[in-house]
Formats: structure tokens, sequence, C-alpha cells
């Protein structure tokens, strides 16, 4: 089991973050899996058992960013999981469960890269 980092976003430029600190450590090591299933790339994670809303899932290259509203105390999350190979961005489906969020991503195949520009005969 992996863990990621979460970074704390401040709502204000004038907060301080050192109250934070001690909460944040804690949610320092959030545990996710990932694994290679038939042509699928799953990734697991298991968010704090705090009050976290409106949570989604955000492909970037090589990276799933996992995001959350700010929670009760104050705290927006957002954990970054590199990921191990490429994938199909367009094969993407994202679930939460409690407080397990499931990404199941298609592998990248050779085909879905974009063909080179073919010369034109005359």
């Amino acid at each position: 089991m992996s863990h990621a980092t979460i970074i704390p976003v401040l709502r204000h430029e004038s907060e301080s973050i050192s109250h934070l600190l001690e909460e944040v450590q804690e949610r320092m090591k959030l545990p996710f899996t990932i694994q290679v299933k038939k042509e699928d790339l799953v990734v697991e994670a298991m968010l704090p058992e705090t009050d976290l809303h409106n949570v989604a899932a955000h492909i970037a290259p090589g990276k799933f960013v996992i995001t959350a509203d700010i929670d009760k105390s104050g705290v927006q999350v957002c954990l970054v999981i590199d990921l191990p190979m490429e994938i199909a961005p367009d094969g993407v489906d994202a679930g939460q469960y409690g407080n397990l969020v499931r990404i199941i991503a298609a592998l990248a195949r050779p085909e879905d890269e974009p063909a080179e520009p073919r010369d034109s005969e005359v």
C-alpha cells in the first residue's frame, strides 16, 4: 500500500497555517493502492474520517488528483497520486463508496496514440 500527500489549501491569504499543522500531519499519509487488472489500472484511496463534501477525481498527465470541498475544520484537501503507467484519458471512471474513492482507467494502447502525419502522394 502506498501513501500520498494531502495539501491544505487556505481560503484567505491572511490565514496562518500553523494552527492546521497538527491536523494536516494526521492526513499526510492517506493509504492508496494501485493494481493492474486485465486492461485497466485500478486506484483505491482511503479518505480521512471527516465530513468531506464534493469529492472529485481529476486527470492530469501521469497523475490522478482527488480534491474535496473545505471540511468543517477549514481544511481543503488535495491528494496527488503518481501513476506508474500511461492511461487512456477518455477511459476513466471514478466513484466514492463512503471513505473509499475508486478510480478505474483503461490502460493506453499504442493505437490510442495520435497517428503520425502521412506524406501525401500527388
